[in-house]
Order: C-alpha cells, then structure tokens, then sequence
C-alpha cells in the first residue's frame, strides 16, 4: 500500500530548503498574443464537450501558459509553483500569495481567479462535491492530488487541453520567436568572432 498522506522526503532531508520565494509576473498580451480571458474560454468550451464541471491543473506550463502568468521558481524555466482549477465561471489558483504583486492581482481578479494558500489544494479537492465531473491528464496530476478526489466523482482522464493549444502559435508569438532567434544569432556570431 503506497503512504500517500505524509511528507515522507521531508522526515530523511532534515535541511531542507524553503519553497521558493520569487515573484510572478505577467506576461503582456504584446508576447502571449492572446488574452487570458480568451485562453480560459476555449479552455472551458473543451470542457463542455467532455460535460466536464471542473478542470485540474498541477502542470506548471500549462498552468503559465493559460494565465499569462512567469516565474523563477525553478532554474532556467519561468515557471512558479501553483494548482489551478477551471470551473464554468472562476478559478482558483493556489500559490504562494506573497509572489504577486498588485498589477497581478489585479489581473487575476479581472478574470475571475481566486487566490489561495498553495497547499490548500488537497483540501479543496477532497471537498468537491461527489457528483461533480472533473477533467485531469493522469500523466500530469501526482498520486496523492488524484487520490484526494471524492469518492463517487466522475473523473474523465484526457490530456490537458492545453498542450495542444499552446503548441499552435499565434501570430504575435511567431514574430517573437522570429525576432528571438535573430537576436540569438547575432550573439552566436559575436563570440564565435571574438572566440576565433
């Protein structure tokens, strides 16, 4: 029988370091190319074709991806460490309150998303009500938030919306990822001058 329940790493790495504290920022519209309203909207008519009522998100990519939200949580990815559940008409993110600052509060209440401790998750997903359907990629969900679903809920195992979404680049983001490589190039090419 697997131990799910306790912090089994955190009784044998007795100096263990705190979560990360960096700050989350946004990423303009002027770079993602689409508004987070938007994302959430095709997100949520996925989910009613699959008459799912909730989506849960532990995939910090497609966590950053849908709310055009970074970080630095986690070296050389602009990720932060977070949940996400999408419901018909919110959202909650669960995270460190202190990474964000006013600007993204703001934006986060603009589009409907709720704030919360990071590891309330558990809780808040042990508490859903049993007759809800809830939409999650197996690959992506860790054991014990799978495990804290209610007893009786209809779990509909699918890949994260997302990833398929995210791969289409919009305009906006083909001309970033142009002008990226262009910059990149001239850089390649200055120190293989200044190396040669």
């Amino acid at each position: 029988t697997l131990c799910y329940k306790y912090d089994l790493v955190g009784r044998v790495w007795k100096e263990r370091p705190p979560l990360p504290k960096e700050k989350a920022f946004l990423l303009e519209e002027k770079y993602a190319g689409e508004s987070v309203q938007s994302k959430l909207c095709r997100v949520r008519e996925r989910m009613g074709a699959e008459r799912a009522d909730v989506h849960l998100l532990s995939s910090l990519d497609d966590i950053a991806w849908l709310l055009n939200l970074r970080g630095n949580d986690i070296a050389y990815c602009p990720l932060f460490l977070s949940y996400l559940l999408v419901f018909e008409d919110h959202a909650e993110l669960f995270a460190d309150e202190k990474k964000f600052l006013d600007d993204v509060l703001k934006e986060l209440e603009k589009n409907h998303i709720l704030l919360k401790p990071y590891n309330n998750i558990y809780d808040t997903v042990h508490v859903l009500d049993a007759s809800i359907r809830i939409m999650l990629d197996p690959d992506r969900v860790n054991y014990t938030l799978f495990q804290s679903i209610p007893q009786g809920a209809s779990v509909l195992e699918c890949e994260n919306p997302e990833i398929l979404m995210k791969s289409v680049k919009n305009d906006t983001e083909i001309s970033n990822i142009k002008e990226a490589h262009l910059k990149d190039a001239v850089a390649h090419t200055k120190f293989m001058y200044w190396l040669k």
